[in-house]
């Protein structure tokens, strides 16, 4: 998964005049990435990332490591 900080410097670059091939090239992410984010198609940050259905991100209190 990419950063805030990633697409902040892609969007530096391009800011700065950069082309899509030369972002790619100076930050390690691929051409068609850095067409997307500067389209607005940024990562959502904000999304609360998926839980496990078994243990809803609390894998401690499953009944089997109670006894680990």
């Amino acid at each position: 998964m990419r950063s805030r900080e990633e697409v902040a410097l892609v969007q530096a670059l391009a800011d700065e005049g950069f082309n899509h091939s030369q972002i790619a090239r100076q930050v390690g992410i691929s051409r068609t990435t850095v067409r997307a984010w500067l389209a607005g198609r940024t990562p959502n940050f904000d999304r609360p990332g998926s839980t496990c259905p078994v243990c809803a991100g609390y894998p401690l209190t499953l009944p089997q490591l109670a006894y680990t």
